[in-house]
């Protein structure tokens, strides 16, 4: 994917339509700009089934996504308080054990319990519009 900065006007409002449709919040996009190591892009997401909003320097994000060749794939990442384009990670993890490799990578000190971010993306996949 080009840089947005070097993309036409049309490239430009073609990916914003691309976000909307499929649930891609600021976070994802910047998580997936400046940690290219995933193999994937914002392009390949289909769409966002669930998430768990993190807080900068604080606690990670969680993405539950379908891409359009019909896999599916769990995110983990956060960064610090300047945001993403500073210090930041994301790992993507394969979606089958999805709940066990949360439980695994979640840090006990975090301020939300994994519990808690486990029903929260659950929820996220029982919604109607998930499938």
């Amino acid at each position: 994917m080009a840089s947005y900065w070097d993309m036409t006007q049309e490239q430009r409002e073609a990916l914003q339509v691309h976000r909307d449709r499929a649930g891609i919040s600021y976070d994802l996009s910047a998580a997936l700009e400046y940690n290219p190591g995933s193999g994937r892009n914002e392009e390949d997401i289909k769409r966002v089934l669930a998430i768990h909003e993190g807080e900068r320097d604080e606690e990670d994000w969680v993405w539950l996504v379908e891409f359009v060749d019909g896999e599916r794939g769990l995110y983990i990442g956060g960064c610090d308080y300047t945001g993403w384009d500073c210090r930041s990670s994301l790992t993507l993890f394969p979606f089958e054990g999805w709940e066990a490799q949360v439980r695994s990578e979640w840090p006990t000190w975090r301020s939300t319990p994994v519990d808690a971010v486990v029903a929260t993306l659950r929820a996220g996949l029982e919604a109607p519009d998930a499938d």
